[in-house]
This record gives C-alpha cells, structure tokens and sequence, in this order.
C-alpha cells in the first residue's frame, strides 16, 4: 500500500468517525427532548406505553468501501434514513422570521437609539457630568442588557433566542465602553494607549469567554457584529484599526470553538467593512497610506490563518464552497483596499508593486501547500488543500500578469508574458487533475495576451530596418520553447495536431517570418532564407521520425516557403538567371524530401505536389530568361519525358500526378514551338522543331508497350501532335513540301490499323 493510498484511508475513516459523532451528538439531543416529553405526557395523562407501540431505531448503515481517490469522487455523506420532512407553512415561517430576525433588528435599532439617546442627553442634561460617571452608566447599561439577556435565555424556551440577542447586545455595549474609554473624548478616562488597549483586549476575552461559556453561536455572531457597528458609528481615532484586530482575533477563534463559519464570515467582512465605513466617513482619508496598509495586512493574515491552520480532518468547520469562498473575498479585500489610497481617493501610484508582491505573496503561498509536507507534515491536515493550491495560484498568476501589464509596454511587456506563459506551461506539466487544465488554460491566455501585444506594436513600426529583428528572434525562440514544453508535458503522443503545441508554433513561424522580412536582407536573399528554412524543417522531420519534437512547427514551415514564392513572383524583373535556376534547385529538393516523406509514410498529404508545380514553374522561367529558343524548346520538351521516366520507376507508390503534371508541360513547349514558326519572339530552328515534333511520339511508343497504360485515352492528342508539327516543319524547312507530305500520308495510311482510323483520317488531311 502507497503513502497516498494510506493518507486517504486515514482521511476517509476520519470523515467517518466524525460524522458518526456528529449523529451521536444529535442523537442525544433527541433522546433527552423525547424523555422530557414523555415525562411530561406521563404526569398529565397517566397513560402506559406498550412495547409494541415503541418503534426500534434503525442503525446506521456505514459503508466501508474506500473510495478510489479523494481527489475525483467525493465523499457521500452518511445520514441515517429520516423520514421526510413536512412541508412548512407560510404561517410558521412568518413566526420564525419574526422570532429570529425581527429580534436582532430591534437590538440594533436599540443599540443606535441608546447612542444618539446619549448625545442627546450630554447636549441638555448631563454636560457637566464627567467622563466617569457617563462611563459608568454605559458599563451599567451593559450588565443590564447581559444580565437580561442570561435571564430571558434560562426562563423559558419561547424567549431564549430573544435573551441570546439581548444578550449580545450587552457584550457589545460592553465592548463599546471599553473602546470609548481611552478614545472618547467625552467618556475618556484612561490616557494611556497602553491601558487602553489593555482594557479593550480583556473586552475582547470577555465576549469570548461569554460566547464559549453559553456555546451559542447567535450570541458570538451579534456580539461580533455589533462590536463592529458600535465603533463605526461614532467619531473615533486610529484605535479602529487595533480594535478591528482585536475583533477579527476573537471572531476567528470562535469560528474554530464553536464550528461555525457564520462566525467566520462575520469577523472578517466585519473587519474589512468597517474599515472602509471608517477611513470614508469617520476619518475622512486622513491617515497615511503606508500606517493603514499593516492593519489591512493584519486582518488578511488572521483570516487567512483561520483556513490554513493544520486540522484533524472533519474538525474543520468549512465546507469546500465555504472554504473558497471565504479565501476569495479575503483575497479580494486585501487587494482592492491595498491598491486605494484613501488620501488621494484614488489608486496607488505605481500600482504594479503592490501587484507584484500580492501576486509572489499567493504564488509562495500556493507552492507552500503543494510542497510544505516535504517540511512538516501538518500541512496535509489541511481540508482541501488541493483547490486552496488552484486559488492561491490562479490569483497569484493574474496579479504577475497585471503587474507586468502596468510596468511594461511594447515588445518588452509580450517578451515578459509570454516567459510567464512558459513558467505556466511548465508548472502545467508537473501538475495533474483539474490544476492541470487551469493552468494550461492560463498559460495560453498569458500567452495570446503577450502575442496580442507583440503583434499589435511591432506591426505600427514595420520597416525595413533592424530595429525590432531581435526582438523577432527572441520571439520567435520563446514561442518555440512553449510548442516544445507543451509537447513533451501537455500534449500526448498519439494526436497529431494538438492544439496546446499547435498555437506556440504558429505564432514562432510568424515571429520566423517577421524577422526574416523586416531584417533589411535583399529579396532574394529574404527568399533563399526563408526556403532554407523549410527545407531544414522538412529534413528534420523526415529524418527524425517519431522523435519529432517541434512537429507542428515543422508541418507548418509550408508557410516560409510560401512567403518566399510571393517575394519571388513580386520580385522577377530583378532576379537574373543563375537567380532563377538556384530557386529551382530548392523547389526540386524540397518536392524530393517532401516525395520520400510521402513514400516512406504513405498516409501523409500529399504537399509534394505544390512543391513540384512550383519547381516545375520555375525551371520554364529560368529557361524563358535565357532567351535563347534551343534551350528553352529543348529543356524544356525534356521535362515530360524526366517526369515520365520518374513515374515508370515509382508507378507502385500512387504518383500519378507526377505524369500528368510532364502531360500538362506539352501545350506550353507547343505554343513556344508555334510561335517560333513565325518568327514572332525567336527565330526559325530547324533542327529543335523536328526534335520537339517527335518528342510526342516517344509517348506514344510509350502508350502502345503499356508502361504508360492509363494515360491511353490521350494517345490521339499525341498523334494529332505529332502529325501537326511534322507537317509544319516539312512546310516550312522543306522545298518540295507537297511530295514530302504525301509519302507521310502514305507512312500513316500503312501504320493505320484497322480498329483505329485516326492515322487514315490524317493521311487525307495531308493528301
């Protein structure tokens, strides 16, 4: 068995015992109600209850398979069978409310009534009244309220809600007094910051002493809560801050005390609220920035402590949706209330190092909970450790994000990003579960932010110059970087256009082709270059096979080759020949690598084509800029029977196109062949224009031995060639032509075979 295989049967059989307590606990409760009201129908109705009429409880069925993991089933809850609860009526509900709520909203109206009844009665009774006397009267007030409150809540079961708030409101008139005692001016008695918040530490012990004492949890909530309310509504010093501390401190140990995380809530919203209520209205921006930032950074340490102190598993009062809901908002607070300052009324200014350290601060936080049990081994005692890992770094990621977004501009910011983008990728890879996803997802928003950036500037400043050719580069190799980690830790080996390496790649072949372009090399030199650059991709891939490890980037270096063919159309005025037959030889080793890629695999597109149409291009270009008619009539009849030639020898492997592509050439080498019978572009060549005439010929040998058998449906397009271009040379280079056709109309009508009157038909022609 595995360490983690035995971490999770300790914590599943942990889940189990504390849900068995909690049902013992619950149980009990039920029994001691059930005999209390026996008890009581025993002495008014004298009545004996056979043992038929008692109902056997049934036992809870526990289930004692271990689930497979934790981490991707959760745990079912074990409840034992109740029967369903009757539908409450809208009667009973409006009592409730008005038990419950109603209760706690005259408590505070009352609270509010006796502090403006207060200042009403300092304005025209007692002014001359001391700060000792007032004192008193609000410590009185406070043991009248608790002592009520007590009371109402033993006296009878009808009025022991209202007694808890009652009650309540006495600890938080309690607090109240303690707080004023230093720093109201009109209750000050103590001039001593020190005593002062001595006396107030001891309220705050009191309220939980209290709180703990009567283990009610109304009570520690409206405590806390108007704790909070009582020093937000009257004018007051900085000793809000310490006195929020003190209260956030009570109130998060209560949560752990008593289980609940109302309490929880309550303590930290109070303390983040009243700070705001506090430095808006009451103190209206006067204290510094960097005085008021550690109390903001105190309330975020001790809720933030409240979750990640180590717990026994199923001691822990948060569910998982409390739990993150909780740590969000603490999050939230703590960076919204550093990033104002309230002096200003406006944001901080730089704001990114706030950023910056609030985002490392999560970060640091998030690897602690995924590596600290390599420090101590507490750490795994604490309750959802693995989504807590997933928020903290999530947030921690966003804020490096925004920072980096407000200190940097330009090109420096995407180069900035798009390293954070790789940082993610990287820790994607060591990851696993749903932390996997997000992070990869995070990684590709990083990643099309910084391309979105990079793009965006460099494209306004677009010149020939070298101003921004490093920085292409280095985008280039970065985006490259990714395709390569996301291809050995994201993406699997069996996909082959994996979208996670895919889009890195896409953005390093554009990245290529912008420094490239903008480098300030000659066009042709931009050309030979970006050819290059495909051929060595396409090398590599058909050389490395299944060790490819940048496949995207190389089934997407096409793209460089068509780059340079549109420079290289743009651009023909300005090349020469030796220029135009080098771009030929590149096109020809490309279509021969591309070719073995399709021999050897099979299955592969089949790009080679392109690649010979543009080689096959090329080469009639180079031949045209030699202006020479031999050389263009003669090469150039030669590359049909070159491409034939290739596809007798490879005719097993589906090269079909390779022959028709030699078929296509014929009509281009005819016209040339044509024209020149006029002298329109070149001169009469009597030699050339026989060869070319029979050059048709060969094919059609070729047709009738059946090595070119499925082409010979086109054998009379041969025939009617050859002919044609046989009579127009004897017509124009032979004197006594008519003779000469007519004993090659005596030729054809002697080869003419009887199921195929072609050969007759031309015979009459020449006749």
């Amino acid at each position: 068995m595995t360490s983690r295989t035995a971490e999770e049967r300790i914590q599943f059989l942990e889940n189990q015992q504390w849900s068995l307590e909690r049902q013992l606990k619950d149980h009990k409760d039920d029994i001691y109600s059930l005999k209390s009201e026996l008890q009581d129908s025993v002495k008014a109705q004298k009545k004996k209850t056979t043992p038929e009429e008692i109902k056997p409880i049934e036992p809870i069925k526990v289930d004692s398979k271990i689930p497979d993991h934790l981490g991707k089933k959760k745990l079912e809850k074990l409840t034992p069978n109740t029967p369903h609860k009757p539908k409450r009526s809208l009667r009973t509900m409006e009592q409730d409310f008005g038990k419950v709520w109603f209760v706690r909203l005259g408590i505070i109206s009352l609270l509010t009534g006796l502090v403006f009844l207060s200042n009403f009665a300092y304005t025209n009774f007692i002014v001359e009244w001391g700060a000792g006397p007032r004192l008193a009267g609000l410590y009185f007030l406070a043991v009248v309220l608790l002592g009520l409150g007590t009371y109402f809540e033993k006296a009878k079961a009808a009025l022991s809600n209202y007694g808890k708030v009652i009650a309540a409101g006495g600890i938080a008139t309690l607090y109240y007094a303690s707080y004023a005692a230093h720093y109201v001016d009109r209750l000050r008695v103590i001039d001593s910051p020190f005593i002062g918040g001595l006396l107030l530490t001891a309220s705050a012990g009191m309220c939980l002493t209290y709180a703990l004492w009567k283990k009610s949890n109304v009570t520690a909530i409206c405590s806390i809560a108007l704790a909070y309310y009582s020093t937000s509504i009257n004018p007051v010093g900085a000793f809000s801050l310490v006195s929020g501390l003190l209260l956030t401190l009570t109130g998060l140990t209560l949560l752990h005390r008593l289980r609940s995380v109302s309490i929880g809530f309550v303590s930290m919203l109070g303390a983040y609220l009243s700070f705001i209520y506090w430095q808006l209205l009451v103190n209206d921006g006067g204290t510094d920035y960097a005085y008021t930032s550690w109390f903001i950074i105190g309330y975020w340490v001790l809720s933030t402590a409240a979750f990640l102190i180590p717990h026994k598993i199923g001691a822990h009062p948060f569910s998982k949706t409390h739990l993150l809901t909780f740590a969000s908002l603490n999050n939230a607070f703590l960076v919204l209330l550093m990033s104002l300052d309230f002096q200003t009324s406006d944001w901080v200014d730089p704001l990114w190092p706030v950023s910056a350290t609030i985002g490392s601060v999560f970060i640091g936080i998030a690897m602690f909970l995924q590596y600290g049990k390599k420090l101590t081994s507490d750490i795994c005692k604490i309750p959802f450790r693995s989504s807590l890992v997933s928020l903290f770094l999530m947030k921690g990621i966003a804020l490096i994000t925004m920072a980096l977004c407000l200190k940097l501009t330009g090109p420096s910011l995407a180069l900035s990003l798009t390293i954070q983008a790789g940082i993610l990728l990287i820790s994607a890879c060591r990851s696993e579960g749903p932390r996997k996803y997000l992070l990869t997802a995070a990684s590709y928003m990083v990643i099309a932010l910084g391309a979105y950036i990079y793009f965006s500037m460099t494209s306004q400043k677009l010149t020939t110059n070298n101003t921004y050719t490093i920085t292409h580069f280095v985008m280039a190799v970065l985006y490259l970087g990714i395709s390569v980690i996301a291809h050995f830790g994201v993406s699997s080996e069996d996909e082959t256009k994996p979208a996670q390496r895919g889009f890195p790649a896409l953005l390093s072949i554009v990245a290529t082709s912008a420094c490239v372009l903008f480098s300030g090399v000659p066009e042709f030199g931009a050309v030979i270059i970006l050819l290059s650059l495909n051929i060595i991709c396409t090398l590599y891939q058909h050389l490395s096979g299944g060790k490819n490890i940048i496949p995207d980037f190389c089934y997407g270096s096409h793209a460089f080759s068509a780059i340079g063919l549109m420079m290289f159309i743009q651009n023909l005025g300005l090349l020469v020949t030796g220029q135009y037959f080098f771009v030929t030889l590149m096109l020809f080793a490309a279509t021969v690598i591309n070719l073995c890629m399709f021999i050897k695999d099979g299955n592969q597109p089949k790009q080679y084509m392109a690649y010979l149409v543009a080689a096959t291009i090329s080469l009639l270009l180079s031949f045209g800029v030699t202006e020479s008619m031999p050389v263009i009539l003669v090469f150039g009849s030669l590359i049909p029977l070159a491409y034939h030639a290739f596809y007798q020898k490879f005719i097993q492997h589906d090269l079909r196109f390779i022959a028709i592509l030699g078929f296509i050439v014929y009509p281009l080498i005819w016209f040339a062949c044509m024209v020149s019978y006029i002298g329109y572009f070149f001169g009469p060549h009597m030699l050339v224009h026989l060869i070319v005439a029979f050059i048709p010929l060969l094919h059609i040998l070729l047709i009738q031995q059946k090595t070119l058998a499925p082409f010979k449906s086109i054998m009379p397009i041969f025939t009617l060639a050859t002919a044609s271009m046989f009579a127009f040379w004897q017509i124009t280079y032979v004197g006594p032509w008519e003779l000469t056709l007519a004993i090659t109309a005596c030729v054809y009508h002697l080869l003419d075979q009887k199921e195929n009157r072609l050969l007759t038909g031309i015979a009459a022609a020449l006749y």
